[in-house]
């Protein structure tokens, strides 16, 4: 199997990234914390699915990896199997189901097997590899080795587990001691006072004492019984007040729609008081126009001229001696005085007309007035009407409650429930007394029915201690069983290490002499599980006594080792920093090993470091160079 692309929309801090790998060596660059591991855990999630749980961490990696800044959460990767088949995986990480297509880009996701805690499992099925098994095998995460101690124990321990059991998590020590805890934990010994059996002899004692306590009971039902009236009789008086309230609640919301009339009318008032307003002013407004006739302006402006004219002609025949001078002027004269008896006599005219054509629009317009007027009084009426109804209807509806309801609630509470936010907080606490009653009516209901069960059970308790003695039976088998399930574990460890241990010793033996140049022969793991190592000179060591760069060298190599046993494709080798404590000759060994000797697999380095690529120059190996920081 190999990657082919990588394509990440976001996650955690990688956006908008796509990578695009070779077959064989792919050096993928980039500096501290710029998204290698991160990258790696997109590849493990891709395949997997990502974890919502926290497994023991202060983190979930759903809640890790989830990018703050935008809410998109996916990506795809493309792959190729063995057999050439290519398919493409797509996750949005907020959801459980991924969308799987084949090379034609036909959606298959329903073809694989659909698990309820780990989602689809169609990489489970194409590679036979459990999650576990990838993370301990082909994948190489930052931080396995470390210079500690107590952790070059631990790894020292992982490889022990690795050889002996097939994965560096799984060890037959703390197997066979789970076992004896789950032995201890689920059924216990004679010795013990809290576990099961024991706690089964004890319920046998207690039965007897139970049939006593029966007896008692009897005399509870009694109280309960009187209890239950007495709460009864409560929430009947309190669902009258109920009752009250409503009806009263009832009253106020038809008298809201009688008041909202009254409004209506109150805005229909106001109305026509603009209009009045505004017919006034109109009145005004046609007053002043009347008292300045622009038509009797223009005419007076005319007849002075006229005037003017007759009279410079009159001058004209007074001091002209020529008679044909002063015929003209006669003639104009007469003419002109002519035209001022009409003029003033149309001008009279006209100005009576517009006169009465103003009266009139001035009349029409105080007729309007007084209609406008005359309903808003009609309306004004009409709504002290209606208040003195809504006043008197309350004072009669008070007083019918208070006499309805003379032994519920005092006239001053009657009074209160008339006033609407009282009237609310009064039902809601009634409403909560009510509840609180009937809760506790159930309860004392269920407790009446657990007494009355328990009371009929008195013939049963001997078939219950004959299900205590079946049940000290099972616990009896239990402990069989799982003796059983050690001699399993202990005979397969022991076929283990005579069939599987060997060969993956051997395949050791050949990595590790690979890696370290010939440094170390051959490792060999004696029938404590303790792992030694043959150096040059023919002496084993123990792997305690290795440096870490050495022990680091044979944890990658039984890796490597098992490559190729643990899944029925070839599948990739994933190395997160796994070089950091590698020295120049043993970096060129392992890079010469994976080039050279892994021929089929392909491999992912993730480093900040460049010695991987000069190291791949000098050797002139292929590799696809990758610079993540881009």
């Amino acid at each position: 199997m190999k990657i082919k692309n990588i394509k990440i929309n976001a996650y955690g801090t990688l956006q908008q990234k796509e990578i695009n790998l070779g077959e064989k060596i792919n050096i993928i660059h980039g500096k501290n914390e710029s998204g290698k591991s991160t990258l790696l855990n997109f590849i493990k999630s891709s395949f997997y699915g990502i974890t919502r749980t926290k497994n023991k961490r202060d983190i979930s990696d759903f809640e890790k990896y989830k990018p703050w800044n935008t809410e998109e959460f996916s990506g795809r990767i493309t792959y190729q199997l063995d057999n050439q088949e290519e398919y493409q995986v797509y996750r949005d990480f907020k959801k459980k189901t991924p969308k799987i297509y084949n090379e034609r880009l036909e959606d298959i996701t329903d073809q694989f097997e659909i698990d309820k805690k780990d989602g689809n499992r169609f990489f489970v099925e194409q590679t036979n590899l459990e999650e576990d098994m990838f993370l301990s095998t082909i994948v190489s995460m930052q931080g396995e080795t470390k210079l500690t101690d107590q952790d070059q124990a631990i790894l020292i321990q992982k490889l022990a587990n690795l050889a002996g059991s097939g994965n560096d998590n799984i060890s037959y020590k703390k197997i066979m001691e789970k076992l004896n805890k789950k032995q201890l934990e689920e059924i216990g010994t004679e010795r013990t006072l809290e576990r099961p059996i024991n706690l089964v002899h004890h319920q046998i004692k207690e039965y007897e004492q139970e049939i006593k306590e029966l007896k008692i009971l009897l005399q509870r039902r009694s109280e309960i019984e009187e209890e239950k009236q007495q709460i009864k009789n409560k929430i009947q008086e309190k669902e009258i007040k109920i009752k009250a309230i409503k009806e009263i609640e009832n009253y106020l919301k038809e008298n809201e729609i009688e008041k909202e009339k009254i409004n209506i009318k109150r805005k229909e008032k106001k109305e026509i008081n603009e209009l009045i307003e505004n017919l006034q002013k109109e009145i005004n407004t046609k007053k002043e126009e009347k008292k300045k006739n622009k038509t009797g302006k223009t005419n007076g402006f005319l007849n002075t001229i006229l005037i003017l004219v007759f009279i410079a002609f009159l001058l004209g025949a007074i001091f002209f001696d020529e008679q044909m001078i002063k015929a003209i002027c006669l003639g104009i004269m007469s003419f002109d005085l002519i035209l001022i008896v009409v003029m003033n006599f149309q001008m009279k005219k006209k100005r009576k007309k517009v006169d009465e054509e103003q009266r009139k629009e001035i009349e029409n317009l105080r007729n309007k007035m007084e209609y406008l007027e005359n309903n808003e009084k009609s309306i004004q009426k009409a709504i002290n009407e209606a208040e003195r109804a809504i006043d008197e209807k309350t004072d009669q509806k008070i007083n019918e409650m208070c006499q309805k309801y003379d032994e519920t609630f005092s006239k001053p509470e009657i009074y209160g429930l008339f006033e609407k936010e009282e009237n609310s907080r009064q039902n809601n606490k009634i409403t909560e007394e009510i509840n609180a009653e009937k809760v506790r009516d159930h309860s004392l209901e269920y407790q009446l029915k657990t007494l009355q069960e328990r009371l009929e059970e008195l013939p049963k308790q001997e078939e219950k201690l004959a299900n205590l003695y079946e049940e000290r039976e099972e616990l009896i088998g239990k402990n069989e069983v799982i003796n059983l399930a050690k001699d399993w574990v202990e005979k397969a460890y022991e076929e283990m290490q005579k069939s599987i241990t060997p060969k993956l010793t051997d395949q050791l033996s050949k990595n590790i002499a690979k890696i370290s140049g010939g440094k170390y022969q051959k490792v060999v793991i004696n029938s404590e599980n303790k792992m030694q190592i043959e150096d040059e000179k023919g002496q084993y060591i123990p792997i305690e006594r290795l440096s870490i760069g050495t022990i680091d060298q044979m944890y990658l190599a039984l890796r490597l080792s098992m490559i190729n046993e643990i899944s029925s494709e070839k599948m990739p080798i994933i190395l997160d920093e796994t070089f950091a404590y590698f020295d120049e000759e043993r970096l060129k060994n392992i890079l010469t090993y994976l080039s050279i000797g892994l021929k089929n697999n392909q491999v992912i380095i993730l480093t900040c470091s460049d010695r991987e690529r000069k190291i791949m120059e000098e050797l002139g190996q292929p590799y696809q160079y990758i610079e993540l920081s881009k």
